[in-house]
This record gives structure tokens, sequence and C-alpha cells, in this order.
């Protein structure tokens, strides 16, 4: 693994197991994450950018489990790592993760000062005095007064509680951050104060920062190299620059023109619906949905092409 990669994923299989068959959520993707870079996941609901968010922790929930490949940090595969190393070793120390939803991160029943009190104890063995103090001197850094270390979740605003999962994905100064759609069921005042905080937090703290969202229009603010998920298979990626203003893959090409513009009458949209991931159809599997459809996306599956600078798209068309 080179010395300037903080992750390096290869051909990542995720799969949930339950009673009516294997989902295969996450098949076969690779991608890196460079020391001090922000990487937007992005795609549509069900696509499997939460479950490679999770899985980069090892933290899939059951019935989902790692099926295969590897998650390199530091030289250590993650994905071979016990549960007991993990814990020691790997999370909220090495990597963490903004959770979606900060009303149910949040254990409602204990103070938020109790909360991000716990990684430091358990990880640094600090007293909990110690911890809630160490813990007030991070409020701050999120635009927070250190008092709120004696209020309950449900005594804050959601702009506030997120920003409490942030300072709690940062007390132990990780090298990488997750931040699984951090501005969901926020108003868009609130949103833009959340992605600037992140913008601000990262360069102060030099992490590395995935950042999965459905919103196109975030990621264009936050993220310098984008990869785009369809259907568990990861089939775009490059420099924000580049897949914004020249969008190789049918599928990224519908979902930007998908974004509302105030230049331009009606709404654009993919027609048809993503695959069943229990039985995903052989060759591409934007076939069916995509305007450009020939035969042999259908009987082979497309592998990376190379097709700009630093893009790379997975599909037929530019064999």
């Amino acid at each position: 693994m080179s010395s300037d990669l903080a992750l390096d994923v290869r051909d990542l299989r995720v799969y949930y197991y339950t009673y009516a068959g294997v989902v295969k959520a996450v098949e076969g993707v690779s991608f890196q994450l460079r020391k001090g870079e922000t990487l937007g996941l992005a795609g549509e609901s069900g696509c499997g950018k939460s479950t490679l968010g999770f899985s980069l922790m090892n933290l899939v929930p059951p019935p989902g489990r790692i099926a295969g490949g590897s998650i390199f940090l530091d030289g250590m595969d993650i994905a071979k790592m016990s549960e007991e190393e993990l814990r020691r070793k790997i999370r909220w120390k090495k990597v963490s993760m903004v959770f979606q939803g900060a009303m149910n991160a949040l254990t409602p029943v204990y103070k938020i000062g109790d909360q991000l009190a716990e990684p430091l104890m358990v990880h640094k063995g600090l007293e909990k005095n110690e911890a809630i103090e160490e813990a007030k001197k991070i409020l701050p850094k999120v635009g927070l007064d250190p008092e709120i270390v004696n209020r309950y979740p449900h005594e804050l605003s959601g702009g506030m509680k997120q920003r409490v999962m942030i300072a709690m994905a940062l007390v132990l100064r990780p090298e990488v951050v997750i931040a699984d759609e951090p501005t969901t069921a926020l108003d868009v005042i609130v949103q833009a104060q959340i992605l600037n905080l992140l913008k601000s937090l990262k360069k102060e703290f030099n992490i590395s920062l995935i950042l999965i969202s459905h919103d196109l229009s975030i990621m264009a603010e936050v993220v310098e190299r984008l990869a785009i998920m369809y259907a568990g298979k990861m089939v775009e990626i490059g420099s924000s620059d580049e897949l914004f203003a020249d969008p190789k893959h049918p599928y990224t090409q519908g979902l930007l023109k998908s974004i509302p513009k105030l230049t331009e009458k009606g709404l654009h949209y993919i027609p048809g619906t993503p695959p069943d991931l229990r039985n995903p159809p052989q060759g591409c599997r934007f076939a069916d949905r995509c305007p450009f459809v020939f035969d042999k996306c259908r009987r082979e599956e497309p592998p990376m092409f190379k097709v700009g600078k630093t893009q790379y798209a997975a599909c037929w068309l530019y064999e």
C-alpha cells in the first residue's frame, strides 16, 4: 500500500444473507482514498453506498457481512480482522463514522457528555471526569457551547445533534472519517452550515473524508473526487471537475440531467427501476434502463475503462 493512501479497497463484496435470498449489496468494488482527500460516494437509494460505508469499518449490520475482498489501512486488512482487533485498533482510532440520522445514533437516555466521553475512556483510559473535560474542548470546534455536555439529545435541534455526531467522530483524531448523508432531514441553511463545518474541520484535522450522499449538488460543493454507484457496482470514478463537466457513464449522465435547473422547463428522470440484487442480471446492471444499450451490454459485464485524465467508467461504449 502506497504511503500517500489512507485507504485501499480491492474487489470488495458485501452480501446480506436473508430468508428470501442473498442480496449482493456491494459487488466487486475497488477504489483508493488518498491522505487529506475528500471522496464523494453518490447514487440513488439502495445502490449500496451506505453498506459500503459501514463495511469500511467492518460494521455491516446483520444479516450482512463482508463476503470477499480487502480493505487496507496502514498495511492492515480490516476485512480480515477479528471483532476484538477492530474495537481495539481501528474503530474511532483510525476510522470513524458520522451516522445517518443523528437522533437514531445518539442514545436518548444518556447526556451528550457521557456519549462523547465513552470513546475517550475506552481507548485512552481516561477517568470519566477527565474524558468529559476533553469532550468540552472538541465542542467549540463544531460550533457548540461546551455546556451542551450536560444536555440530553432531545434538548438539541437537528443541526446541533448533527454537530455532536461530527464531534464524536473527531474526538480521537482518526485518519479517515465517513460521513453518511450528514445533511439528511436538515433545512437548507443548516445543510450549508454542516457542509462548511466539514470542509473547515477536514483542513484543521488533516483528515481523509468520504462523503456519502444521493445529492450531487452537495457533492459539487465539497468533494475533490467523485464515485458513482449503481446496483452494488461502482460505475464511474474521477475528479469532480471531470465528472460534472463531462460525465461518461449513461447513469451518471442521467443523474446530472435529473438535477432541476432554473433555465430549463420540465424534469428529466431515468426511466425504470434498479434490478433485484438477489438475482442481478447478466452483463451490465444498468442495461435495462440505458438509452445506449446494445447486445454486448446484456451478455458481458463491463470492466473499468480509462475515459479521462483521472476518470474511469464501466461502460462498453468506451471499449
